[in-house]
């Protein structure tokens, strides 16, 4: 987009929640950690991001939503 300065670095995850696609600030996540994202995106597509976001205000979607970490899923419960 015009005005815009490229960083070099990812600006906003895309996350599916609950069916729908937010989008999900970089939060905890280091300089270079964002910038390892945007070069090598395959290593991350279908990770679980954990992330926090405003309870209140929110219709639709969780509200100014900001990424503290990966999920292991390790500790998610297996659907079967």
């Amino acid at each position: 987009a015009e005005g815009l300065i490229d960083s070099d670095m990812v600006g906003a995850l895309l996350v599916e929640f609950h069916g729908q696609q937010i989008r999900v600030a970089p939060g905890k996540f280091k300089h270079h950690e964002r910038r390892d994202m945007l070069q090598h995106p395959s290593d991350y597509i279908g990770r679980y991001v954990k992330f926090t976001h405003m309870p209140h205000g929110a219709k639709d979607q969780p509200r100014m939503a900001r990424a503290v970490g990966w999920r292991d899923p390790r500790d998610m419960a297996i659907n079967d």
